[in-house]
């Protein structure tokens, strides 16, 4: 972990973060959840289905305040995020959702993201139109074109079959690279960790806490099958000894 208070783009801070139950009870949820992140870096973290993954990148991305702790950061930095659910608006187009975030972005700017993603010829198609695999890439075309300096992404290629996720992680990974972007991808899938982060966190269930932490020092561009089989093996184990259930297991 990056100390707090050096390079860290990011530093995040959560003490302590509760629910209040239908019948007045107090649920907390996270406990002790301290990282910092640098320009670049890629953290990916995994652990079991409502764990309180979500809860804390809404703590970060600023959309839930009642926690106690704190999330630092420069002024004026631009955070992305894409939901789980691509959440687009399905009276507007595909490209005035992606406008509706920055309305002066610049065309040649847009042009490539959409060429990226290979959303081009969908442009002024709308949301109904769009098959979930489409309907993904232009949550991640939105968040791509405010340029952000940080970019959350919350089970990203979930509900996707095996050959559009590994599409769609490809075309992730080039975009995130390209852009030197600071990222956090909460994800069920410990090979989809292996694959995209360079630092994988392993969360705790209830209430949530970084049980551990495993740098991975290998580039996402020279990692062979046997380096991803050896990641996910020592985040499976990782899981095990701190008794933590792997979904679908």
């Amino acid at each position: 972990m990056h100390p707090a208070g050096g390079s860290a783009l990011l530093e995040v801070k959560i003490d302590q973060k509760f629910f209040v139950t239908a019948a007045g009870e107090r649920l907390e949820v996270l406990r002790d959840v301290h990282f910092a992140l640098e320009r670049g870096d890629v953290a990916a973290f995994v652990g079991p289905s409502g764990c309180g993954k979500t809860t804390m990148l809404r703590i970060i991305a600023g959309l839930e305040r009642d926690y106690r702790g704190h999330i630092n950061h420069p002024s004026g930095i631009r955070l992305g995020m894409v939901f789980e659910e691509p959440r687009l608006l399905p009276w507007r187009s595909v490209e005035d959702n992606v406008r509706l975030v920055m309305r002066d972005v610049d065309e040649t700017r847009l042009s490539d993201l959409f060429s990226a993603l290979e959303l081009a010829e969908h442009r002024t198609h709308y949301p109904g139109e769009l098959s979930l695999g489409l309907a993904r890439r232009v949550a991640l075309a939105r968040a791509f074109a405010i340029a952000p300096d940080i970019l959350i992404l919350d089970e990203p290629l979930a509900s996707l079959d095996k050959i559009l996720a590994a599409r769609l992680r490809n075309e992730l990974i080039a975009l995130v690279d390209s852009r030197l972007l600071t990222t956090l991808l909460v994800t069920h899938d410990i090979s989809d960790a292996a694959r995209l982060g360079d630092r994988i966190f392993i969360l705790s269930a209830h209430p949530m806490c970084i049980a551990a932490q495993i740098p991975i020092p290998i580039p996402r561009k020279v990692r062979t099958e046997r380096d991803i089989e050896a990641i996910q093996f020592e985040v499976g184990q990782r899981m095990k000894e701190n008794a933590i259930p792997q979904d679908g297991s």
